[in-house]
């Protein structure tokens, strides 16, 4: 089962009063009759997905009409991080050329979603946001931006909220760098081929990266396949990417170790990523058949700077046949010491402690 620090965060616990079907898609919120878990105000929609209403597995979500807003407030530690996923799409049946806006207040911040309809092949999409409690209490507001819609019905459809507390990274042995493997990050629908769209933030506003340890360029998706590994797919060309920045010990040799492939979405073609350690940058290609095959790449370089940046971009904007954002993926990335390097340090620790041994016994070394 998915975690889930919210209440109804599915909203497949419907308001006792309303009965909602494929015939009868939509009921109007009142104050007799409240969505459990969910505080309210404005116009607010109970929904029913099938036919012209795209949602996932056809479940039920949360329409914000005229001054429409939902909230919820959970119980949180200070400063531990939280990460929030959640989905929404547009509920008209002419809504693919309206613009749909999202407000996600978590106070103190707040940020605007923008409906893009580019990054896969359904109506709705899924996207995550990182913040840090401030306080014991932390309330969570989803609203409609105030403007002017062509058509009332293409406000903002809210189909699933999923809340989880971000345990601390923690270095391992065999890589410097953390959250290497991706596997921790924001928590995916269950059932989702689609991935978990993740976007850069402002870090002087106090918000925080939804991809723990790393910071996020532009737009990039956060992949599951099959629970077997995690992924990012680069899918806002040149612009996108992901970073992270580590203290190396200076004039010592490193090698940067990935897989790059695709996330088995129908993106034919060459794909390409920019893979910068430092001052040391490479350029990688492969071809994709769309299949959700990976290649292995590596790069040596030596570290001139005690805090050094790692990133990875993609090269050139790529897309699927039916024009959906497409790109290339990265997983399982390691930052080790070169082997030369291992063995001439074990080398130079040997000599010392042969040295140390020889003082120890009184042994002149023979000049």
């Amino acid at each position: 089962m998915i975690e889930d620090l919210l209440q109804n965060g599915d909203f497949e616990a419907p308001p006792a009063k309303i009965r909602v079907n494929e015939t009868n898609q939509r009921a109007v919120l009142s104050p007799s009759n409240k969505l459990s878990g969910w505080e309210f105000g404005g116009v607010v929609e109970y929904i029913k997905g099938g036919g012209y209403i795209s949602l996932p597995d056809n479940g039920h979500g949360i329409q914000l009409g005229e001054n429409g807003w939902i909230s919820q407030n959970f119980r949180s530690k200070p400063g531990s991080l939280y990460l929030l996923t959640f989905t929404f799409t547009a509920a008209g049946t002419d809504c693919w050329w309206t613009p749909s806006y999202l407000i996600l207040s978590v106070p103190p911040h707040s940020t605007v979603f923008y409906l893009q309809q580019r990054y896969g092949h359904e109506a709705w999409e899924t996207h995550a946001w990182g913040f840090r409690a401030t306080s014991v209490k932390t309330d969570v507001k989803f609203a409609r931006q105030a403007q002017t819609y062509a058509n009332i019905s293409c406000g903002p459809l809210l189909a699933a909220v999923y809340l989880k507390e971000q345990e601390n990274l923690e270095s391992v042995s065999d890589n410097i760098l953390l959250n290497g493997n991706f596997e921790q990050g924001p928590s995916f629908y269950p059932k989702s081929t689609r991935g978990v769209l993740l976007h850069p933030v402002d870090d002087g506003d106090g918000e925080a990266s939804s991809l723990p340890g790393w910071k996020i360029q532009d737009t990039v998706k956060y992949i599951d396949f099959d629970e077997r590994s995690r992924g990012i797919e680069i899918v806002s060309g040149p612009t996108g990417g992901i970073e992270q920045s580590v203290y190396l010990a200076t004039g010592v040799k490193y090698v940067l170790k990935f897989q790059a492939g695709d996330a088995n979405n129908l993106c034919y073609g060459g794909l390409a990523v920019g893979v910068r350690g430092g001052s040391s940058a490479h350029n990688f290609s492969y071809m994709s058949y769309g299949k959700g095959d990976f290649m292995d790449f590596s790069m040596e370089f030596y570290a001139f700077a005690q805090l050094t940046n790692f990133s990875f971009v993609s090269l050139y904007r790529a897309e699927t046949k039916d024009l959906t954002f497409c790109g290339p993926v990265i997983e399982n990335v390691v930052l080790v010491p070169s082997q030369g390097e291992l063995k001439s340090k074990a080398s130079n620790i040997l000599a010392m402690m042969l040295a140390i041994l020889l003082a120890l016994l009184g042994v002149q070394s023979l000049a």
